[in-house]
């Protein structure tokens, strides 16, 4: 793959780290919105600085794009990226809404090419290793899964200042950045629910900050929770009637312990930094870059649907602002 980077944000270095361990992943160029940010993003990492992003597209020098652009950018700019025929890594969320979700991945077959969420967990190698444990919890009634962490930037807009984590007219907020995680593990191991129930918490700015869901299943009730003004220390778990699991790093499903009932325990997963994780992701878009498989296409789509579907339903709930 021929890839340009559209974003210069911490999780755009991530990509590039990430790709250099990944044979056949070529991070090319890299495309900001000013000439200055493009260049001196370039120049860290060994790039070529583009800013004109249409021209970039039309060059025929790229064959994928890694979308990392704030969210409100996500769906133009894949939109745009699938009409020229350019395969699309996005950044979670994929889209705001579900009708632009579905506008993607038909913009994606019409025109032959590829889109991806990029979401850790879909292609951690924890993954298969939960999978396979929950065989063995005996009957699985509950589960809770958590992102909590405490943002960087929260003392700023505590100071009073806004960072673009914090502001609705970017369709960012912790629902879009870090509740996103524990939804899709949920959808991926157990399906989409029956019913959501959910409530956020919103500061000054009009974005939200935490919140707390349950997903209810005919025989499984998941509890979610997220915040970006408090770090969690204790992970998340599924309990069963045989043992538990619990996950260290929900993101990236790494971390991993089985609990027997009399408190024994085994490490099955140690946790592992992001830009591992980030490079299984893109090794399995690259081997699918080699050789479409139809089968896992479609799921990695449902998912980002399922998803998109539930993201919406959450914020009609809590009146969010998008």
């Amino acid at each position: 793959m021929k890839i340009s980077v559209i974003g210069s944000s911490g999780i755009s270095e991530s990509f590039i780290r990430a790709s250099r361990s990944v044979t056949g992943a070529d991070v090319i160029y890299c495309c900001s919105r000013t000439e200055s940010r493009a260049r001196e993003f370039a120049e860290k990492y060994g790039l070529q600085p583009r800013w004109d992003y249409e021209k970039l597209l039309r060059s025929g020098d790229i064959d994928t794009v890694y979308v990392a652009s704030p969210n409100v950018c996500h769906y133009s700019q894949a939109l745009e990226a699938l009409r020229a025929g350019v395969n699309v890594i996005c950044e979670k969320p994929l889209t705001v809404t579900t009708d632009q979700a579905r506008c993607l991945f038909e913009a994606a077959e019409e025109n032959s090419v590829f889109l991806f969420e990029a979401m850790k967990s879909v292609y951690s190698p924890g993954r298969p290793i939960i999978e396979r444990e929950l065989s063995k919890l005996g009957e699985i009634r509950s589960a809770h899964l958590d992102f909590s962490q405490r943002s960087s930037r929260y003392d700023a807009m505590m100071r009073g200042e806004i960072p673009n984590i914090f502001r609705p007219e970017l369709c960012a907020g912790g629902l879009m950045d870090l509740g996103v995680y524990p939804i899709y593990v949920s959808v991926m191991l157990f399906g989409k629910p029956d019913k959501v129930l959910s409530h956020c918490d919103f500061i000054r700015t009009g974005a939200d900050i935490a919140g707390s869901m349950i997903f209810v299943y005919p025989a499984l009730t998941v509890t979610i929770t997220y915040s970006k003004a408090a770090a969690g220390h204790t992970g998340s778990r599924i309990l069963g009637s045989d043992g538990a699991i619990v996950i260290k790093s929900i993101s990236k499903l790494t971390g991993i312990t089985r609990y027997e009932n009399d408190g024994s325990n085994t490490e099955l997963l140690p946790i592992d930094s992001d830009d591992d994780a980030m490079a299984a992701e893109i090794e399995r878009i690259e081997q699918y870059y080699h050789a479409p498989d139809a089968v896992f296409f479609n799921e990695t789509k449902n998912f980002s649907m399922s998803v998109a579907e539930i993201l919406e339903e959450i914020r009609r709930q809590n009146g969010f602002l998008f």
